[in-house]
């Protein structure tokens, strides 16, 4: 095999070549670098192994190295791995002489694949795409009401973001130094590269992009690959061009890149698109690209390559092995010259030799033909590589001149050439211009921290304190195209005008904790409450659901931080984390939490998580891929996670429905029932199957011929049209003759859309229908109250299934600590009344709290980790249960085993009154007839 391609067993020719390599800094018109194949997959590594050591040691700076080993089986595409080489490289750190490298053109092609385009309509498309590019400069109108504006210096500030507005705008849609100073030279170089694909302007390049990403035609996601791969190496490029970056002049060395087990897969497609794009620059005559690949593979490389094509040197020296490969590589054409890309070596022969860790300019001692044979025939290895000694010296001259002596012989390390001096013009003149620009930088970033210290509906300027606060490094809240504010905070701004008393009350618990000194108190820890606190309308039932949620996660955040002051425990800080609307925003959302606990150790659970959606799905399952233990509290969907870190309180859809399907048939005798249903809602599609496959079946799960159902479809994602919809539903019952209606009305949707139907039903077309009953889901619990009920509920009760009974029903026979929870939040929110959601929230963070008393050992460690939170959480089971408000929590599984369902009932007056309970809590030590069996 080797006598096709170079070969070597010694770690000196490895080092050699290298040597050659790492310094070849890109030049106009020089050859492209080779991407160097080390032939075996048993030495292979061991020979990366050295070459990393030989970075790692370099003086008097470490060379730029990253490394990514493959196993056969991994499954990572291309362009995931060319992400992991990207995050590798940006994250390698400030060199101490090259700087950091940038990469705004992968950036922007990155975020163009991944964007989630909400319009449908063209034009609409490119308006939305505007609005996200100028959102990733952080910039929005903030201005003021003029009306509230009491100074000079107040209307010069708030005009401020307004001009920046402005400018990102028009930068955005001309060319020129205001372009390239605020959006870097990204946007041009794409609008340069698809100027011949009839694509001028950046929007329409993103549109394009976008839709060639969602595509999964392998032609497609070749072009993607492609270009994210030409976009890398531009931003290489552009870091190592002393006409594009001052600082290139400093980078004097290239960046190696290590590569294991690239046989097949991602790891050989990626070579592949490298050396295209190489081969397409050298033909442009452009810049060589300065990244150094040595890969590992178990065969030459491309494989297809036949064997006439692989490079004969003329000797065994790595000089002449770049030379034979340089000629070969300008000599090429055609397929040939992609193959000519590559340079493989035979690493086979031998494990490269880890004496060689240090590089040394010796040679081995010739070996002269009239040796005796005293061993063989054949020096050992270890004696013909030994050093010459002084007294061997003019022997070793006689014999081979141009040998080294022994003082250059000494032991030499990989050495980064330095940077040439800097020219500098005027140095005064050039330090005061930075510092003057350092200063005005300083200040409008400041200011626009304090503007955007959160988006409040009616933004306002801070005082400056909030100023000076604004220079740390903000939790991230921005505003989504359809106007919510989400993102996640400490409640130092509100995310909507209905929940700012609330985060105000958690944001003063949030700065005592974090005012306390660690020499009084362990350090805190923090736990994210992730809700809907925001609509795009301002208006709406999930709104409230948001509001109850953050209130009874404070309740718990106070009670436990009063009962733990000044002793030896850890205090807790909340963060809210607003999902916006219908949690249509819960998957962005949980990359940020996951964002924020890789730089904020303290952030040890997420509680909350909003509705049951394909959103709120998407979000457990990036919460769980990052290691967040999670304790919903009122997720109730059958089947919403897939991993081990996700526990709830809330009873499941299955045994809501059972009971409400127990209750029809025993208690109200029901024989046919219609149910509606979203079916485009994952919460509603599923608590209406359950329920259908509880009314129709016995209690041994025999199909029931007693009873039937008719099942009837709306959409809410629809608004134009659900009213139509839902109307005639209500005829349709309405007009059916009297043997066909049904006794129950199952309504398994949102508590947004309730109203249309009370309204329909007690309409005239169903004046003389009066045998029926209404029914449905816990979401039915944010209906409003008397006094706030504005919809009519008649002509029939509305009956629904709970985690939580309501208000004074509570504190007065519910279940666990229902009094002491009742009596701590009439402290904190005197003229509200708590429902289901507070509830559970409240017991959501307890749970949470006490899994992290638990796992806090003080004499072991002062910090609580994530994984013993998580292990204590498991612990919570049959034996070990907690005791919360709602009732007692034991998990099997991360699904709460037997909990309590309550039977609410809304009057004609809109109270609720709670008719029954299944489950064990004290007032019930039976569980009626109609309930289920425990699960």
């Amino acid at each position: 095999m080797s006598g096709n391609y170079p070969a070597t067993g010694r770690g000196q020719d490895l080092l050699d070549l290298f040597d050659e390599l790492y310094r070849k800094t890109p030049r106009p018109g020089a050859p492209p670098l080779p991407i160097v194949v080390l032939v075996d997959g048993v030495n292979g590594p061991a020979a990366l192994d050295q070459v990393q050591q030989w970075c790692q040691r370099a003086e008097p700076y470490r060379l730029i190295c990253v490394r990514i080993d493959l196993a056969p089986d991994d499954t990572r595409t291309t362009r995931e791995l060319l992400k992991t080489l990207y995050s590798k490289l940006v994250n390698y750190g400030s060199h101490p002489q090259f700087g950091s490298l940038k990469f705004p053109r992968y950036q922007l092609g990155e975020w163009m694949t991944e964007l989630t385009l909400l319009s449908t309509n063209a034009e609409e498309q490119l308006a939305e795409i505007r609005r996200l590019l100028c959102r990733r400069k952080d910039v929005e109108d903030v201005i003021r009401p003029f009306n509230e504006i009491t100074s000079v210096t107040h209307l010069v500030l708030n005009l401020l973001p307004w001009v920046n507005e402005r400018l990102l705008r028009l930068a955005l849609a001309r060319r020129g130094l205001l372009r390239r100073s605020i959006w870097t030279p990204a946007i041009d170089w794409y609008e340069d590269q698809e100027q011949k694909a009839g694509l001028a302007k950046i929007t329409h390049i993103v549109r394009y992009v976008n839709q060639q990403a969602q595509e999964d035609h392998p032609a497609a996601v070749a072009e993607v690959d492609r270009r994210l791969m030409r976009a890398f190496l531009e931003d290489l490029r552009a870091a190592y061009d002393p006409a594009r970056v001052r600082r290139a002049t400093s980078r004097t060395t290239n960046c190696v890149v290590l590569l294991g087990g690239v046989d097949h897969g991602a790891g050989r497609d990626l070579l592949r698109l490298l050396a295209e794009e190489r081969l397409a620059c050298a033909d442009g005559g452009g810049l060589p690209d300065p990244l150094l690949v040595l890969a590992v593979s178990r065969r030459p490389l491309p494989v297809e390559a036949p064997a006439a094509w692989l490079p004969r040197p003329a000797n065994e020296h790595a000089a002449s092995w770049l030379a034979a490969w340089r000629e070969r590589f300008d000599r090429a054409e055609g397929r040939a010259r992609e193959v000519a890309a590559y340079l493989n070596i035979d690493v086979s022969a031998g494990r490269p030799s880890y004496a060689l860790r240090r590089r040394t300019a010796a040679r081995r001692i010739p070996v002269p033909a009239q040796l005796p044979k005293r061993f063989g025939g054949r020096l050992p290895a270890r004696l013909a590589a030994r050093l010459p000694s002084t007294r061997t010296r003019p022997v070793r001259l006689a014999l081979d001149e141009p040998l080294p002596t022994l003082e250059e012989a000494v032991d030499v390390r990989l050495q980064v050439p330095p940077a040439p001096p800097e020219q500098t013009r005027r140095p005064r003149a050039r330090v005061a211009g930075m510092m003057a620009c350092v200063l005005l930088a300083g200040y409008l970033v400041a200011y626009t921290g304090a503007a955007w210290e959160g988006c409040p509906d009616k933004p306002r300027i801070t005082d400056p304190a909030a100023v000076v606060r604004a220079w740390r490094t903000p939790l991230g809240m921005w505003r989504a195209p359809n106007g919510e504010c989400i993102g996640v905070s400490d409640g130092s701004a509100p995310f909507s005008a209905a929940t700012a008393d609330v985060e105000r009350l958690i944001h003063e618990q949030n700065t005592r904790v974090v005012s306390i000194p660690r020499q009084v108190q362990p350090p805190y820890v923090t736990v994210v409450v992730l809700t809907m606190l925001s609509t795009a309308s301002g208006v709406g039932k999930s709104l409230a659901a948001g509001r109850n949620e953050i209130a009874g996660a404070y309740v718990a955040q106070r009670e436990y931080n009063e009962s733990v002051l000044h002793t030896a425990r850890p205090l807790l800080r909340l963060l809210v984390a607003n999902t916006g609307g219908n949690s249509a925003w819960a998957d962005l959302t949980a990359r940020q939490i996951v964002e924020l606990a890789r730089t904020d150790p303290t952030v040890i659970a997420v509680t909350g998580l909003g509705q049951s959606r394909d959103t709120t799905k998407q979000a457990i399952k990036l919460l769980g891929e990052a290691g967040l233990p999670m304790v919903a509290s009122t997720n109730s969907a059958d089947a919403l996670a897939e991993t081990k870190l996700y526990f709830r309180v809330a009873p499941r859809n299955r045994r809501q429905a059972a009971v409400a399907a127990g209750y029809a048939k025993q208690a109200l005798k029901a024989r046919r029932a219609a149910v509606l249903v979203d079916p485009d809602d994952l919460y509603s599609a599923n608590l209406a199957a359950d329920f259908i496959a509880s009314f129709t079946r016995t209690e041994t799960g025999a199909p029931d011929p007693a009873r039937s159902y008719e099942r009837y479809e709306y959409h809410a994602a629809r608004p134009a049209e659900v009213g139509r919809v839902m109307l005639d539903i209500v005829r349709t019952m309405c007009r059916a003759p009297t043997e066909r209606r049904p006794d129950i009305i199952y309504y398994s949707g949102r508590s947004n859309e309730y109203p249309l139907l009370s309204e329909y039903l007690g309409g005239s077309d169903c004046r003389d229908w009066k045998g029926y009953t209404i029914m449905g889901g816990d979401d039915l619990t944010n209906l409003p109250t008397p006094p706030e009920a504005t919809f009519p509920l008649r002509p029939k009760p509305l009956i629904y299934t709970t985690a939580a009974p309501p208000g004074s029903q509570l504190a007065a026979r519910g279940p666990g600590r229902s009094a002491q929870f009742h009596a701590a939040f009439r402290q904190s929110f005197p003229r509200d009344e708590p429902n289901e959601h507070t509830v559970l929230a409240y017991d959501a963070v307890s749970v949470a709290i006490y899994a992290m008393g638990a796992a806090y050992q003080p004499y072991a460690s002062q910090e609580v980790r994530r994984g013993d939170v998580l292990t204590e959480l498991g612990k919570i089971d049959l034996k070990h249960p907690v005791h919360g408000a709602s009732g007692t929590i034991k998990f099997n599984g991360g699904e709460p085993y037997d909990k309590a369902v309550f039977l609410l009932q809304l009057d004609e007056s809109g109270a609720p009154r709670w008719i029954g309970t299944c489950g064990r809590i004290p007032s019930n030590p039976t569980d009626p007839d109609y309930c289920p069996p425990p699960e």
